[in-house]
């Protein structure tokens, strides 16, 4: 008589059955896509059904400390010599959405660019990340600032230096991080910018250098920038940010003694986060409050309550009549919060965060 139960012997078969590898295509490119390249293209000795899955991924990721743990000058060529192969033999190139090049190997020096040049190659990318930290500043070539027509999110880390040509084309670029790059002249910021007309959030943080006094950001389209660590060419510089952006809602400042001033038309903003370090001069942070006085939503860092609290200006501070929800840093109990609230006549929310 036959059961009508599954056998013990069936039940074992059943439980092994690769189950993964009878998904759809589109789901095994969306689970690849989440795998450092390295990964990815080890799974092509799983199976026949996997050997080839990698060269469709959508998501190409790059690192070469994830490939070599202890680099050497034939480890980075080699590292080259991959990413220049995965680049070449990708069956669909115009199924690539995203390129995350990490290459920290102080051997590469300029060979990088061959693979840059191989990222171009990718006509309906979304997100290009190069992140370089390889001793020597690495200049991109002109055909990255017009070859991406549907770029979104372009980021750029570390030993990277932008010489933006005449012609700057991001038609859909909505993000752009710009991370301890550096800027070969006064104006390639401003052309940068000028290219990117949808643009909506900007990332400039630590160590961003630019060669004269005066920091110039240029979007009508901006709706939050974060700026962070601005310094200038020569140790005393005293710097100046100037922003024309009409419409930005959300700025967020982490600025030192070498930034004196913010000049702006802040009549657009709803929110802001202000950390100013020490030293720095009380009189330039009380007269950008003032200029965002109107804000609805505001953080001040522990480091910026202490220089107010250090001045003798902090009476001269305003009142922040659509101010909703408040978030103050703190290191001790400080006597400018009370100040802070009796100035606040609206206030919803109130946030001390201990530091």
């Amino acid at each position: 008589m036959t059961s009508m139960f599954p056998s013990k012997k069936a039940k074992t078969v059943e439980s092994r059955r690769d189950r993964i590898s009878g998904l759809p295509d589109e789901i095994l490119f969306y689970i690849l896509s989440f795998l450092p390249i390295k990964y990815a293209v080890g799974t092509s000795i799983l199976s026949k059904r996997w050997r080839f899955l990698w060269t469709s991924a959508p998501r190409l990721e790059f690192d070469d400390t994830v490939l070599f743990s202890n680099p050497t000058e034939e480890t980075d060529i080699h590292f080259v010599n991959f990413v220049e192969r995965v680049l070449c033999y990708h069956s669909d190139a115009a199924s690539v959405k995203k390129i995350s090049l990490r290459c920290w190997g102080s051997y590469i020096d300029t060979r990088i660019l061959r693979l840059v040049y191989g990222t171009t190659m990718m006509p309906n990318l979304e997100e290009l990340d190069l992140d370089f930290c390889i001793g020597t500043k690495i200049q991109l070539p002109n055909c990255i600032y017009s070859s991406f027509e549907n770029l979104h999110v372009l980021k750029l880390c570390s030993d990277i230096q932008l010489n933006t040509p005449g012609l700057v084309c991001f038609p859909r670029l909505r993000t752009l991080w710009l991370n301890s790059v550096r800027f070969s002249g006064d104006d390639a910021l401003k052309k940068l910018l000028e290219g990117c007309p949808v643009l909506k959030d900007l990332f400039i943080n630590q160590d961003t250098w630019f060669s004269s006094g005066v920091f110039h950001v240029c979007s009508s389209s901006l709706k939050n920038l974060e700026i962070c660590r601005l310094i200038g060419y020569g140790s005393g510089l005293t710097a100046k940010v100037v922003l024309e952006t009409p419409n930005l809602a959300r700025l967020k400042v982490v600025y030192h003694s070498e930034v004196d001033n913010i000049v702006m038309d802040a009549s657009s903003l709803v929110s802001a986060s202000i950390d100013a370090r020490e030293p720095h001069r009380s009189s330039s942070l009380i007269q950008l409050l003032k200029k965002i006085s109107h804000v609805e939503e505001l953080e001040l860092s522990s480091n910026t309550v202490n220089i107010l609290e250090k001045s003798s200006d902090s009476e001269e501070l305003p009142v922040f009549h659509n101010l909703t929800h408040l978030k103050v840093g703190f290191s001790k109990v400080e006597r400018l919060v009370p100040q802070l609230l009796e100035l606040s006549p609206n206030l919803v929310s109130f946030k001390l965060e201990k530091v």
